[in-house]
């Protein structure tokens, strides 16, 4: 007696994992223009030894951290990490399935970070 499969094994189909594109001139450009409402004056930095090891650094001005954390942007295989460096500790702030979903994340931080990096009131009483 012949053996017969049920229709859905014959539906699955196989699943292949491609590695993602690497970090490049064009990450490097979105990049550059999500944050410029919150912090206008940082820049972005496309680092990297080889392709595959490619990242995207923004720095506040001058690099300076009394102005803010920098942020680190890598590729992973899953998706893209989020580091953020401060006063010289590194902390890792969670991966993500998309380059805007980062992008959102470092907004949300710098637009925290503002509130608290505002200058003291000027006024006399």
């Amino acid at each position: 007696m012949p053996f017969k499969r049920s229709s859905q094994a014959t539906l699955l189909k196989s699943v292949v994992a491609m590695p993602g594109r690497q970090l490049g001139l064009a990450e490097k450009k979105f990049v550059e223009d999500a944050p410029s409402d919150v912090a206008p004056d940082w820049s972005v930095d496309l680092d990297g030894v080889c392709d595959y090891e490619a990242s995207l650094i923004l720095l506040p001005e001058g690099g300076d951290d009394e102005l803010g954390p920098s942020f680190l942007i890598r590729r992973e295989s899953y998706g893209f990490r989020l580091d953020q460096l401060h006063w010289d500790e590194m902390h890792e702030v969670g991966t993500y399935s998309a380059l805007a979903d980062v992008i959102s994340a470092v907004q949300g931080r710098l637009a925290f970070g503002a509130v608290f990096n505002c200058a003291a009131s000027s006024a006399r009483h």
